[in-house]
């Protein structure tokens, strides 16, 4: 049980950070005709030590 609470925690890591990111702009950088375009995206993060910090 304690390696399902594990994998199920490593799992949610990299969506954890999206839930608090706001998202500032993001700038195309190459045309891809298949698949997803190659971009630059800038986001802001809250520090959760020091308050009124982005």
């Amino acid at each position: 049980m304690k390696r399902l609470h594990a994998i199920a925690f490593a799992v949610s890591i990299p969506f954890a950070s999206a839930a608090f990111a706001q998202k500032i702009g993001e700038v195309d950088t190459a045309f891809k005709l298949i698949g997803p375009d190659h971009k630059i995206v800038v986001e802001a993060f809250d520090d959760p030590k020091i308050a009124g910090i982005t």
